[in-house]
């Protein structure tokens, strides 16, 4: 009688409570912008969206790309496999501790599930503490050189994450190494996601070799729709590339920042569509106030003796820090530069521009179109799509009034010769409130994107032509 009493009360108290808010929900370490599901035309558009992403040269990989991909890894696995067998016979193991002597475990855009055409293969080695890491870089290059189907093979042993680079049967793969203190490491049972692991490692460089797999794992976790997540990273990571933003040892934000970026906007519109949370993506970077550090969570100090990130005001790698989702918490994103990081900009405010939904009411009439007028009648895939370079190729038809020469001068523009338009220079606006030591808060409103957002206005700055065709004309934000 006593516990039914209980459940009793118990189910009148849950009927009493008032609904929770739905901006009360929070994923990350802020609440969403917004939990409105998509409309049809949303649905319609994204896509519409993502067939021409699949229709794009190297955005998914294709099919014999990625059965080519997965015969390429199990051989890898099995020699990895094979060589530590034999490794462990030597130093005396039986053939039962020998099979259990290491795994290979998955890291950057394969474990993702958002390899692309050209990506490398990166692996990790993880075995266990009789399998030293001077015999590793010392026999196991060349026992892989004389495999079949094994080229380019190089060896960094010295490096600050050693690796292991080569191309095996036409797959391009970065082979990391790690040692566990512990007596077997089984390919069977063992789990390279988890934390603890992090204890059983004495050496720095294999700290850092494990950590990539820890990454991915809570990236994965901590996105809310895994499938958008992996559509919306193919196309950042495609748009970065083709307008020469990708790339660590450029000064740019790598593969692991930009997926970081990816996943904190798809936190913050959790139901929207891979189209919204594109466009959003460029409104959220866009405005954001670096050297504000980006996190997807809060940063815990599990006290294992690895330095945590901490804040420094000032600091040549803090320019835009961002931080990676698990333990030891890192800035991924060092190499960032108040020069590389306003190219960057830049370049997020061309795209903002290019993918905003057209506003219909103000749309010219055919008549008054002009190869300087944009087309605002594109849809919101079309205008997408362009700003990825995947949208038709259309010809402008030429002015009759010819234009007078703007005289010689340097091009301001910085990005990439396949892709420079000379339409006016587009400027992006930056939302009032927004200071250097404050988080720009979502917007309160709920909207997952349906309606027109501010265009980032643009204005012509001094000595320009009103066609922004002048040698001063240039792009700034």
């Amino acid at each position: 009688i006593f516990f039914r009493g209980c459940r009793a009360l118990g189910r009148e108290a849950l009927r009493a409570t008032p609904p929770s808010a739905p901006m009360a929900r929070c994923l990350g370490i802020t609440p969403v912008a917004s939990v409105q599901p998509p409309s049809e035309t949303e649905l319609h558009d994204s896509e519409r969206f993502v067939a021409l992403l699949r229709a794009a040269d190297g955005v998914f990989p294709g099919p014999t790309d990625a059965i080519r991909q997965g015969e390429a890894l199990e051989a890898l696995k099995q020699l990895v496999s094979t060589w530590l067998c034999q490794y462990s016979r030597k130093k005396g193991k039986s053939p039962e501790a020998a099979a259990k002597a290491g795994t290979v475990a998955l890291q950057g855009s394969v474990q993702l599930d958002a390899c692309m055409g050209g990506d490398d293969v990166d692996l990790v080695v993880v075995v266990a503490r009789h399998v030293k890491r001077a015999d590793f870089f010392a026999s196991f290059p060349v026992y892989l050189s004389r495999q079949p189907g094994v080229t380019l093979l190089r060896a960094f042993p010295e490096a600050a994450v050693p690796l292991v680079q080569c191309v095996l049967q036409g797959v391009s793969m970065d082979l990391k190494f790690c040692c566990l203190d512990r007596s077997e490491v089984d390919p069977r049972k063992f789990d390279a996601t988890r934390p603890k692991h992090l204890r059983n490692i004495e050496e720095d460089a294999c700290m850092k070799s494990l950590l990539g797999t820890l990454i991915g794992d809570a990236l994965l976790q901590a996105v809310p729709d895994v499938k958008t997540f992996r559509i919306v990273l193919r196309a950042v990571k495609y748009w970065a590339r083709r307008r020469g933003v990708y790339g660590k040892v450029y000064g740019f934000f790598g593969g692991l920042a930009w997926s970081i970026l990816v996943a904190r906007v798809c936190q913050l519109y959790p139901v929207a569509t891979p189209l919204v949370v594109l466009r959003q993506f460029f409104r959220v970077w866009a405005l954001w106030p670096f050297p504000t550090p980006v996190l997807l969570t809060r940063i815990v100090d599990l006290k294992y003796d690895w330095e945590v990130w901490q804040p420094q005001r000032g600091a040549a790698n803090q320019v835009a820090p961002v931080i990676t989702p698990c333990y030891p918490a890192e800035n991924c994103a060092q190499s960032i530069t108040s020069a590389s990081l306003a190219i960057i900009r830049e370049e997020i405010c061309r795209a903002l521009d290019l993918c905003h939904p057209p506003n219909l009411t103000t749309a010219p009439s055919p008549s008054a179109a002009s190869p300087q007028t944009p087309d605002l009648t594109l849809s919101v895939s079309d205008r997408c799509s362009e700003s990825l370079d995947l949208s038709r190729n259309t010809t402008p038809s030429p002015d009759p009034t010819p234009s007078p020469d703007p005289g010689p001068g340097p091009s301001p523009s910085h990005g990439p010769t396949h892709n420079s338009g000379t339409g006016p220079s587009t400027s992006c606006s930056t939302t009032p409130g927004l200071g250097t030591d404050s988080t720009p808060s979502p917007d309160p409103t709920p909207n997952s994107g349906t309606g027109p957002t501010p265009s980032p206005s643009t204005t012509p700055s001094p000595g320009t032509t009103p066609d922004g065709a002048g040698p001063d004309s240039a792009t700034t934000c």
